[in-house]
């Protein structure tokens, strides 16, 4: 909307600086046109000094009829401003201010009044004086605008004195001050010139010419826009921004509502009786001089509203009572107007107005230009506890707005006083002449607390001191009916008070022998205490050692015993040890006068420890297999006895579990109790009995052939399958194969164990091993005591045992790999390569299938392809037989010649030469022997290998 107010307030300016501009667009395009010297006056020269200004009288060089120069004209002056003051009274000007460049010469071009050239030619000097006004020129003047601009001077000798010169005569409203400040506000728009003489301490001086124009100010209103509401008076002063003041502000054009007018000084008034929507062009023109009126058109909106909604609300919803917040309640109207709204306001809620707050008011009064008003209510601190209150305003009907939809907020003053509680609630009776004494306390609040009887009567003979001892000795008989204070020490808003109401009879007692009261200080008693009822029982936990009571005889002066032990009537007696299980404790009262007795008693049971069993971990057992159960008992030390609770499928004796039949087997544990514990609550233990483990397997395995020296020794490989380690003996035997006819059996093997190649182990004769206790216990240490073996737990993964004879000797010998525990971890393929010769001397292989099921083997046996691994001398053609115990059950001599060629070829285990051998089968758990021989009786190097297949 303000940019839209520039552009309508200036429309009028625009109109004339166009018309002005077509002017001077004719007065610099004829010279070029039908430019020729003046007949008049073609040529005027002046000398001005460097920095300086000259002003020419211009008065006889129009011409008749003395219409006045106008100009200058282009081209314009290059090396300083030329400015052509107005014809007045047949008397013109023209005034050349120098820029202080260093030209020498300038030329200004003028017009007369046949629009004849004339040449005002300006030489220019350094001298006579070395003094230089600056700036050279003047920022613009804006009528109505405060201006301020310091004039300096150099060239010559500070300090300087600046002046007028005679008959120059400066903007109206501006003034130059000695020391150079030229400041005011313009007050008369168009055309200037004037000149100012500078002069120095040694009175050197020089004239500086300014000239330009006061250019026209920029005017603006505010408000521009506002709402009234219809039928309510309002008044709003229209302000206006820029030019000389006072402005003067009327309707150009457009309307505004019925029933309200505008004033010449800006104040618009009344009451408008027509809903909508006005605009109005305003004309505002300010008290500048000069060439005609200055004025701008602004936009004025002025907007007629039905009566807006009025709300209300409340913020914070609740404030402590003595708290430093306060209730701030907000009246809210729907639209921002000029005219205030007062709004009449209505009080309730259960808070009262000065007793409870301050703040309440009748009305509430939303300022002009504002939307919303407050109302404060200030909360009153007291000390009394009381309930939360509420302070409830609401919006009534009044003139100029409508009650809206929210017209009614609720605030809650919370109590925060303190509430300070009397304790016990009832007194004792008193006995006439007889001492009385009660103790009487305070909660809540800061103590200490002072005591008063505040209504009522004490006993006679009573009296309560500050500190709430109510004591003497009764002289009178009756009820007595008193309320007592109890005041604490808060700082304020405190003290906090609080009260109680007793009645304490007073009577002459009759000689007795009965208690009044009895309390433990552990457990509940069953019944509850009565006067007649002489028995009564409690129970108590085992931690609970022991107990006292506290005993109170209807008359005081009675005696009590407690197991014989004298208490005072109100006292308690001393602590009573408990037994776990029963005890009784005897309270006897004797009448003062010694004539009657009256027995009570109290029967405690006192409860037994607990004690609790915990099982270890639960073993694991296989059927056939044993494993140990374990189990904690408490603190009794009676020992803990487990038993099957499943029979069928596991039987204990002490802590050894035997597998019998898969399933789960539970245990139960017991431990009895004694004197001081509880039994045991029983534990039980469940697991799974394993089935017995027969999975089918390839067991121990060994190969036997001619060891032989270099390339030509003894190699076998084996490859434990699974996720666990496994304990294996791998042994090399030669001597003792003699016993068995073996001719040139290796007389001393060495065993090495290796995984790819790195040494795991080594062995020359097994009696020398580090572990050889261990290895004689697994029952497979060798016969000969030059024979070797390794006892070693293996990872899973490949292994190679290499077997040579000590020192280069050769001979027939056998490696062999025996499993030492978990047949469930597999031995998933062996193999041995070594010299097949002739005789007795060829490759022997055998391995055992254990478990209760079949299991399918491949067994291969190689020759031709470990000449692609370097192997030297290799057997061209291997014969492959294999036996169960004397039988052949199977031979090959070419793989693919086989039945089996393309179920060995699918499993991946094909020999990569056609000539090499290779035979499946699924064999029954037992012992079998692979033997393999060069056909047609060739020798060399080979391998036999067995595979376990799935």
């Amino acid at each position: 909307m303000a940019a839209a107010t520039a552009r309508v307030g200036r429309f009028t300016r625009w109109v004339l600086l166009f018309a002005f501009g077509l002017v001077l667009l004719a007065a610099c395009v004829l010279p070029f046109a039908h430019a020729a010297p003046s007949t008049i006056c073609p040529l005027l020269t002046a000398t001005v000094p460097r920095g300086g200004s000259i002003t020419l009288d211009m008065s006889l060089c129009d011409g008749a009829p003395d219409g006045g120069m106008s100009g200058p004209i282009a081209p314009f002056a290059a090396h300083g401003t030329a400015f052509i003051g107005p014809n007045a009274f047949g008397v013109q000007r023209v005034t050349y201010a120098h820029g202080g460049d260093e030209a020498t010469s300038d030329t200004v071009l003028l017009e007369d009044n046949f629009l004849g050239v004339v040449t005002f030619r300006v030489s220019i000097v350094p001298g006579p004086y070395p003094v230089v006004v600056t700036p050279g020129q003047l920022p613009p003047f804006v009528a109505g605008t405060p201006f301020s601009q310091v004039l300096s001077a150099s060239g010559g000798t500070a300090p300087y004195a600046f002046a007028l010169e005679a008959g120059s005569t400066l903007p109206p409203g501006l003034a130059l001050t000695a020391d150079g400040v030229l400041s005011g506000t313009p007050t008369r728009r168009g055309a200037f010139a004037f000149s100012v003489i500078a002069e120095d301490a040694f009175n050197q001086s020089t004239q500086k010419g300014y000239a330009g124009t006061v250019q026209n100010p920029s005017l603006a209103i505010a408000p521009a826009a506002i709402t009234v509401i219809q039928g309510v008076a309002f008044a709003q002063a229209i302000s206006v921004s820029g030019g000389v003041a006072p402005a003067t502000v009327t309707v150009d054009s457009g309307a505004l509502p019925p029933g309200t007018g505008l004033t010449s000084a800006g104040q618009l008034s009344g009451t408008a009786t027509a809903a909508g929507s006005f605009l109005a062009m305003l004309r505002v023109a300010d008290s500048s001089t000069g060439p005609g009126t200055y004025f701008e058109i602004e936009p004025f909106t002025m907007t007629v509203s039905p009566p807006p909604e009025v709300t209300i609300a409340v913020s914070p919803a609740s404030v402590a009572e003595d708290g430093a917040a306060n209730l701030v309640y907000t009246v809210t109207r729907s639209a921002s107007l000029a005219a205030a709204t007062v709004v009449n306001i209505g009080t309730g809620g259960t808070a009262g107005a000065g007793d409870d707050y301050t703040g309440g008011v009748a009305t509430v009064t939303i300022p002009s230009g504002a939307t919303s008003a407050t109302i404060v209510i200030d909360p009153t601190a007291d000390t009394a506890p009381e309930s939360n209150e509420t302070a409830i305003l609401t919006v009534l009907a009044g003139t100029g707005y409508t009650v809206g939809a929210s017209a009614s907020a609720t605030g809650t003053i919370l109590d925060d006083d303190v509430t300070v509680a009397i304790s016990p609630a009832s007194l004792p009776a008193a006995a006439f002449a007889l001492p009385y004494t009660q103790a009487l306390a305070a909660s809540g609040g800061v103590g200490p607390h002072a005591f008063t009887v505040t209504a009522g009567t004490l006993p006679v003979g009573l009296s309560l001191s500050i500190s709430g001892e109510l004591a003497g000795t009764p002289t009178a008989v009756g009820a007595f009916d008193f309320t007592v204070t109890a005041t604490d020490s808060s700082p304020f808003p405190g003290p906090y008070h609080g009260t109680a109401a007793y009645t304490v009879p007073v009577s002459i007692l009759a000689t007795t022998a009965t208690l009044s009261g009895l309390a433990t200080n552990a457990g509940t008693l069953v019944p509850a205490f009565a006067s007649g009822t002489p028995a009564y029982a409690v129970n108590v936990a085992y931690a609970v050692t022991s107990l006292a009571l506290t005993v109170t005889a209807t008359d005081p002066q009675a005696g009590i015993t407690v197991n014989g032990t004298a208490v005072a009537s109100g006292g308690s007696s001393p602590a009573i040890a408990l037994v776990p299980g029963a005890n009784i404790i005897a309270i006897v009262v004797t009448s003062r006068d010694g004539s009657a007795t009256n027995t009570y008693t109290l029967a405690v049971t006192r409860a037994k420890a607990t004690q609790a069993i915990v099982f270890g971990a639960a073993p694991s057992v296989a059927v056939g297999t044993t494993g140990t159960a374990s189990a904690t008992g408490g603190a009794s030390g009676n020992p803990v006895v487990i038993t099957s609770q499943s029979p069928g499928t596991c039987a204990i004796a002490g802590s050894t579990v035997t597998g019998i039949a898969t399933g789960t087997c539970t245990l139960a544990a017991n431990q009895a109790g004694n004197a001081e514990y509880e039994a045991a609550p029983q534990a039980t233990q469940s697991f799974a009995i394993a089935p017995a483990t027969v999975i089918p397997r390839l067991g121990n395995i060994s190969t036997r052939l001619q060891v032989l020296t270099g390339d030509n020794v003894m190699i076998g490989g084996f490859i434990i399958g699974g996720t666990q380690a496994k304990t294996v003996v791998v042994r090399a035997r030669g001597p003792s194969l003699a016993a068995f006819g073996i001719a040139n059996p290796l007389a001393n093997p060495l065993l090495q164990l290796f995984s790819g190649a790195t040494q795991v182990a080594a062995n020359d004769n097994w009696r020398e091993a580090a572990n050889q206790a261990a290895l004689a216990a697994s029952g497979f240490a060798p016969d000969n005591d030059f024979e070797s073996a390794i006892l070693a737990t293996l990872a899973p993964g490949a292994y190679t045992a290499i077997v040579t004879g000590t020192g280069g000797g050769t001979g027939v010998g056998i490696v062999e790999i025996f499993e030492v525990d978990l047949p469930q971890v597999p031995l998933v393929n062996i193999s041995t390569r070594g010299a097949v010769l002739t005789g007795e001397n060829v490759m022997i292989g055998g391995f055992i299938i254990q478990g209760a099921g079949p299991q399918t083997v491949i067994v291969r046996a190689r020759g031709p392809s470990l000449a692609d691994a370097g192997v030297p001398g290799v057997l061209a053609n291997p014969l492959l037989q294999l036996f169960a115990g004397a039988t052949q059950i199977a031979a090959n001599d070419n793989w693919q010649d086989g039945p089996d060629a393309a179920a060995i070829q699918a499993a991946g285990f094909a020999p990569a030469h056609g000539f090499e051998s290779a035979i499946r089968l699924t064999l029954t758990p037992g012992a079998y022997t692979a033997i393999v021989t060069g056909a047609g009786g060739v020798t060399g190097v080979a391998i036999v290998e067995v595979f376990a297949v799935p």
